[in-house]
């Protein structure tokens, strides 16, 4: 099983939101800037998306460090977590993840519980 680390957003938090009336998509700050993450191969990843006023969807992505998205995952849920494994992203430094409301959320949306897991490289590994 990979590592678990907390990616830790804005201000030591782990939760980012997307503001009423905003369509647009919003990014975290750089993976490799949580402390004790280290180059390796992203495997997986939890998020938890609240409650909003309206009926809308996101698309998640994990963006390179040239912000070209290297992994996506359309239509997900309001009031639902996700949870996958199986992948093998690299994680280098200055990937972040990306959130894509499918319309307006009619009230601030927020996403807690945001975490990567990994395999750091052996070079790291004490």
């Amino acid at each position: 099983m990979g590592k678990r680390v907390q990616a830790y957003y804005g201000a030591g938090l782990t939760t980012m939101t997307i503001p009423n009336g905003t369509t647009a998509a919003i990014q975290s700050n750089k993976i490799s800037n949580v402390s004790g993450v280290h180059q390796g191969q992203i495997c997986g990843y939890k998020i938890t998306a609240g409650d909003c006023t309206n009926a809308v969807t996101f698309t998640l992505e994990i963006l390179d460090p040239d912000g070209d998205s290297i992994y996506s995952l359309a239509a997900i849920a309001k009031n639902a977590q996700k949870v996958l494994f199986g992948l093998n992203l690299p994680l280098i430094e200055g990937e972040k993840i990306q959130l894509t409301p499918s319309g307006d959320p009619g009230s601030d949306w927020e996403f807690t519980g945001i975490y990567i897991y990994y395999y750091p490289d052996s070079f790291f590994r004490l």
